[in-house]
């Protein structure tokens, strides 16, 4: 197929064969596990 790639598939195709993509996903879920850690909580909810 000789389809001309949009903004979203150019960008999809890069991420797709870079080896820092594990490294981004991970720094991603720690630093969300770390958003929902630090977040204050109701004291009577």
């Amino acid at each position: 197929m000789t389809e001309k790639l949009g903004l979203s598939g150019r960008i999809a195709a890069g991420f797709q064969d870079n080896q820092l993509t594990p490294l981004l996903a991970l720094a991603a879920l720690l630093l969300g596990l770390f958003a929902v850690f630090i977040t204050p909580r109701e004291e009577e909810p």
